[in-house]
């Protein structure tokens, strides 16, 4: 069927773009997938592995199972995977959460550390 035949049946044929205002080329200081922790249970460090679309500042915020800030840490993040060891030796058992924030992005991940 050609072009002609196919409009002349009630087809509609439509060209046109839609213009969203979204520039989809240019990276954003966004996560790509989530943060891995391990181990999980830890008794004296842990390792966090993470991936950015692009270079941005990351600040990780460790607080108790009552909110309370036990450290927050700034780190400046490379475009792609990075990893970074937090730690906890001196943290006592018990549950914890780290906070893993960038721009207007947040990852929460929940630890525990034994002895």
């Amino acid at each position: 069927m050609n072009l002609d035949s196919a409009v002349n049946s009630n087809s509609i044929v439509d060209n046109r773009s839609l213009n969203t205002g979204i520039n989809e080329s240019s990276p954003s200081n966004s996560f790509v997938g989530q943060a891995q922790v391990f181990p999980n249970p830890t008794r004296d460090v842990l390792n966090i592995d993470y991936s950015m679309s692009a270079n941005a500042q990351v600040q990780f915020e460790i607080t108790d199972i009552n909110g309370g800030k036990i450290n927050s840490i700034n780190k400046s993040a490379s475009q792609g995977e990075n990893q970074i060891k937090l730690d906890v030796a001196r943290f006592g058992p018990g549950f914890y959460f780290i906070n893993i924030l960038s721009g207007d992005e947040r990852q929460t991940k929940k630890i525990v550390v034994i002895r």
